[in-house]
């Protein structure tokens, strides 16, 4: 008789394809949308409805693994597959929605499914609105009437998304939330850099002689949008305000990206700046007194973030982050494009320890001009923990 040998190396493929089956595994997955929106606003101002998108995304876990996970807009009655990624018992998902999903109003519910074929009950959801217009005063009415805790979505657009430059933006909120964009793009800035891709992209565009894009009344989450044009483009003046700035890109500012300045009595203790995977492009800035961003006794944590410098040699306040005062941990890496003294300037008031740690990138040089060399935010990696004292 003819011995027949399996090799066990051959067997656990199958092992693990059927380890589902019969496997006794009875405990659904679960699913959530990060901050899920209460309202959701498609842009139509510049481009076309049908190309517009909103990215909507979470997390799922299961005691093995998720094997799928869907989302629903109209509470429940029809569902949409998304796009998982990870690997083990915790995956994240993204899902980019048209214009035509998601209703007038309506509540939103996720739910997983495991690889043992256990489907998640989904919960209560959220609910929401949505708001389609080509007008720009629409969006702004939204931000200046929204109630505490709101978490808004914007949809992605072609050119100058929301506005343009020949158009004076300011949206301007009063109460604490939430704005999720769907991406700053791929599109080279003025000094010829290039973000990690981050497709589709929420743009805002303002004409240069607008004060400030984003006037900041209250706490500020902010999240993967693009922001061309405005003297300031974020600006924070003298409020009680927590902000954060995350996964975004400024560009074309004639003053400062961000502006941050806290007089209140006790003076610096009343705004609260972070900033992370962010890049700031401050090539147009213009004349004296300009740069990437102003901090004037905020407390600030910076993070993952590259800082190009403005062309020129200015005076005054200038170059590539301005620190008065204030505290924190910055790690930024810096394109140095002027000589070094316009890099970064820090002018200690007397009450604050402050704590900067930089990166400096030189870069190639042809015929005596710089020539910039695109670095993706993904290359971009933290540096050491402890921060030197300055």
């Amino acid at each position: 008789m003819r011995k027949v040998v399996l090799s066990l190396a051959l067997l656990l493929p199958s092992l693990v394809l059927f380890a589902g089956c019969g496997d006794g595994d009875t405990v659904a997955p679960s699913s959530t949308i990060t901050d899920a929106p209460d309202t959701i606003f498609y842009n139509t101002i510049n481009s076309a409805t049908t190309s517009d998108r909103v990215r909507f995304s979470g997390t799922a876990s299961d005691n093995f693994s998720i094997f799928q996970v869907q989302i629903s807009f109209d509470d429940g009655s029809t569902w949409n597959d998304t796009t998982v990624s990870g690997t083990g018992s915790s995956k994240t998902w993204t899902y980019l929605a048209t214009e035509s999903e998601p209703s007038a109003a309506s509540t939103i519910r996720t739910k997983a499914q495991d690889k043992s074929g256990n489907w998640e009950t989904p919960g209560a959801g959220t609910a929401y609105t949505k708001t389609s217009s080509s007008v720009i005063a629409s969006l702004e009415s939204i931000v200046t009437s929204a109630t505490s805790g709101d978490v808004i979505y914007l949809s992605s657009g072609t050119g100058g998304a929301y506005g343009d430059s020949s158009m004076a933006i300011v949206l301007e909120n009063s109460v604490e939330i939430i704005i999720a964009g769907s991406g700053y793009g791929q599109a080279i800035t003025s000094a010829n850099y290039s973000a990690a891709d981050m497709t589709p992209a929420t743009i805002f565009e303002s004409t240069f002689i607008s004060a400030r894009l984003f006037s900041v009344g209250n706490d500020l989450d902010l999240r993967k949008v693009r922001i061309k044009g405005a003297v300031n483009a974020l600006q924070i003046s003298d409020v009680s305000a927590s902000v954060s700035v995350t996964d975004s890109v400024f560009e074309g500012q004639k003053g400062f990206a961000i502006f941050a300045e806290d007089n209140v009595v006790p003076v610096g203790t009343s705004i609260s700046l972070t900033i992370t995977d962010t890049m700031i492009d401050n090539f147009d800035a213009d004349g004296n007194d300009r740069g990437g961003a102003y901090l004037d006794r905020v407390t600030y944590a910076i993070e993952n973030a590259f800082v190009t410098n403005q062309i020129g040699q200015p005076s005054g306040v200038e170059g590539g982050i301005y620190i008065s005062g204030g505290r924190g941990i910055s790690t930024v890496l810096f394109s140095l494009i002027i000589p070094p003294q316009y890099l970064l300037q820090m002018v200690p008031r007397g009450y604050h320890p402050m704590k900067l740690r930089v990166r400096v990138q030189i870069p190639l040089m042809e015929s005596g001009s710089p020539a910039l060399v695109p670095v993706p935010l993904s290359d971009i990696t933290p540096l050491a923990p402890t921060p030197a004292s300055v």
